[in-house]
């Protein structure tokens, strides 16, 4: 039941799952290391507005874009390479990453980083290169992807902004038996903690037993030496400072 209602609160919330990985990227090699883009190269993804971008370029060991909104961001190149999305490097039917983490090591430089925009899903193929005589990969990123994971300052006031609660006073609140019932009160509860951050459950029998069903409703528990849940009860005799 949870796996359903967090579709359908993955699928309001507008969550983008990574694009299905192309049978065939054409590779464009050049010695180029500024590229101009302007808007007519996305005419045929008019659909992805937000991703289309004026302009972009190499700048040191960055890949720096001007998008059509107006908005700059800027790319490392490390950062780009642990985020490559090629079959190589990632799983696009679980979205997770298939790169050994010792394949992912090194400082690579960015040496071709051209924009492909002739299909519904534009990508940018970035040739990496570690070092003289060291390894090299090929790989791509969907622009789309790019825009909304950027981490300019700009992108994060933005996302600051959109999840800044206005006053304490106002912590989502969501009554136990809700929850309980059906989905409808469990979508609720969950679309606030993945808005907010937060959100209050009341009502809560207080009985043992009882936080360990509502964390499930979320997500599977994991064993730990302490056993699936902890209860920290107030002690008249404290061992340590969690019982005090």
């Amino acid at each position: 039941m949870a796996a359903r209602v967090l579709r359908s609160l993955l699928r309001a919330k507008g969550s983008y799952r990574l694009p299905s990985v192309p049978r065939a990227l054409p590779v464009v090699v050049n010695n180029a290391h500024r590229l101009s883009v302007t808007p007519s190269n996305f005419a045929r993804s008019s659909q992805h507005d937000s991703a289309q971008l004026q302009r972009c370029s190499l700048e040191g060991n960055n890949f720096c874009v001007t998008w059509s909104d107006g908005e700059q961001s800027k790319y490392h190149s490390m950062w780009l390479r642990h985020n490559c999305q090629c079959p190589e490097c990632w799983d696009s039917s679980s979205n997770l990453k298939r790169a050994a983490a010792d394949v992912l090591q090194g400082n690579p430089v960015i040496s071709t980083a051209p924009v492909l925009s002739d299909s519904e899903n534009p990508v940018v193929n970035i040739h990496w290169v570690y070092g003289e005589g060291g390894h090299t990969h090929r790989g791509f990123i969907n622009l789309k992807w790019l825009k909304e994971n950027s981490y300019s300052q700009s992108a994060i006031r933005k996302l600051r902004q959109k999840t800044r609660l206005p006053v304490t006073d106002s912590v989502p609140k969501v009554d136990y038996s809700e929850v309980n019932e059906g989905e409808n009160g469990l979508w609720k509860w969950l679309k606030n903690l993945n808005q907010f951050g937060v959100c209050l459950l009341t009502g809560v029998p207080k009985v043992p037993g009882e936080i360990g069903k509502i964390a499930e409703l979320a997500g599977g528990l994991q064993r730990t030496h302490y056993g699936t849940v902890l209860d920290v009860i107030s002690s008249g005799e404290p061992i340590d400072l969690v019982s005090s």
